[in-house]
Protein backbone atom coordinates (compact mmCIF):
# COMPACT_ATOMS: atom_id res chain seq x y z
CA UNK A 1 0.00 0.00 0.00
CA UNK A 2 1.38 3.28 -0.71
CA UNK A 3 1.84 6.09 1.53
CA UNK A 4 -1.24 8.27 0.41
CA UNK A 5 -5.06 7.54 1.40
CA UNK A 6 -7.26 5.66 -0.96
CA UNK A 7 -9.94 6.41 -2.43
CA UNK A 8 -13.38 4.46 -1.67
CA UNK A 9 -13.45 1.54 -4.17
CA UNK A 10 -16.80 3.53 -5.60
CA UNK A 11 -14.57 6.51 -6.57
CA UNK A 12 -11.62 4.54 -7.74
CA UNK A 13 -11.02 4.31 -11.08
CA UNK A 14 -11.15 0.31 -12.50
CA UNK A 15 -7.37 0.67 -13.78
CA UNK A 16 -4.60 3.18 -13.04
CA UNK A 17 -3.70 5.56 -15.91
CA UNK A 18 -1.45 4.15 -18.32
CA UNK A 19 1.93 5.34 -18.72
CA UNK A 20 1.33 6.94 -22.53
CA UNK A 21 -1.77 8.97 -20.18
CA UNK A 22 0.75 10.32 -17.70
CA UNK A 23 2.82 11.23 -20.06
CA UNK A 24 0.75 13.07 -21.70
CA UNK A 25 -0.90 14.38 -18.43
CA UNK A 26 2.94 15.47 -17.63
CA UNK A 27 3.59 17.38 -21.02
CA UNK A 28 0.34 19.39 -20.49
CA UNK A 29 1.85 20.88 -16.79
CA UNK A 30 5.01 21.39 -18.35
CA UNK A 31 3.56 22.93 -21.33
CA UNK A 32 1.23 25.69 -18.43
CA UNK A 33 5.06 25.86 -16.62
CA UNK A 34 6.54 27.50 -20.19
CA UNK A 35 3.48 29.38 -20.98
CA UNK A 36 4.21 31.69 -17.96
CA UNK A 37 7.73 31.20 -18.95
CA UNK A 38 8.59 29.14 -15.65
CA UNK A 39 11.13 26.55 -15.41
CA UNK A 40 10.36 22.82 -13.69
CA UNK A 41 13.11 22.10 -11.24
CA UNK A 42 14.48 18.82 -10.88
CA UNK A 43 13.13 18.08 -7.51
CA UNK A 44 9.55 19.05 -8.80
CA UNK A 45 9.59 16.29 -11.82
CA UNK A 46 10.75 14.20 -8.56
CA UNK A 47 8.13 14.74 -6.72
CA UNK A 48 5.76 13.85 -9.75
CA UNK A 49 7.66 10.96 -10.48
CA UNK A 50 7.40 9.57 -7.06
CA UNK A 51 4.18 10.46 -6.16
CA UNK A 52 2.65 8.96 -9.31
CA UNK A 53 5.08 5.52 -8.42
CA UNK A 54 3.16 5.29 -5.20
CA UNK A 55 5.78 6.96 -2.70
CA UNK A 56 5.31 9.77 -0.32
CA UNK A 57 7.93 12.01 0.87
CA UNK A 58 9.14 15.66 2.65
CA UNK A 59 9.84 17.99 0.11
CA UNK A 60 12.97 20.07 1.65
CA UNK A 61 13.26 23.50 -0.29
CA UNK A 62 14.14 26.67 0.43
CA UNK A 63 11.07 29.51 0.17
CA UNK A 64 9.87 30.64 -3.03
CA UNK A 65 11.29 27.83 -4.90
CA UNK A 66 8.13 25.61 -5.64
CA UNK A 67 6.81 23.53 -3.25
CA UNK A 68 3.70 23.58 -3.81
CA UNK A 69 3.57 22.82 -7.58
CA UNK A 70 5.90 19.84 -6.22
CA UNK A 71 3.94 18.63 -4.19
CA UNK A 72 0.13 19.35 -5.65
CA UNK A 73 0.97 18.91 -9.10
CA UNK A 74 1.64 15.24 -8.38
CA UNK A 75 -2.20 14.38 -8.46
CA UNK A 76 -3.10 17.15 -10.68
CA UNK A 77 -0.54 15.03 -13.42
CA UNK A 78 -2.97 11.99 -12.24
CA UNK A 79 -6.37 13.44 -12.17
CA UNK A 80 -5.65 14.43 -15.46
CA UNK A 81 -4.15 11.06 -16.97
CA UNK A 82 -7.12 9.18 -15.28
CA UNK A 83 -9.55 11.89 -17.25
CA UNK A 84 -9.31 10.36 -20.32
CA UNK A 85 -10.96 7.87 -20.00
CA UNK A 86 -12.71 9.00 -16.60
CA UNK A 87 -14.00 12.99 -17.10
CA UNK A 88 -13.84 14.45 -14.28
CA UNK A 89 -13.46 18.33 -12.75
CA UNK A 90 -10.36 19.40 -10.20
CA UNK A 91 -12.02 21.96 -7.71
CA UNK A 92 -9.08 23.68 -5.85
CA UNK A 93 -9.77 25.95 -2.50
CA UNK A 94 -7.36 28.03 -1.19
CA UNK A 95 -6.34 26.89 2.60
CA UNK A 96 -4.40 28.95 4.83
CA UNK A 97 -2.00 27.04 7.16
CA UNK A 98 -0.72 29.83 9.35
Amino acid sequence: MSGRSQLPSSNRPASPPSQAAIMRATRQVESWFAGRKWKVFPFQKQAWKSFLSGQSGLIHATTGTGKTLAAWLGPVIEALAEAEKNPCSITDSPLKVL
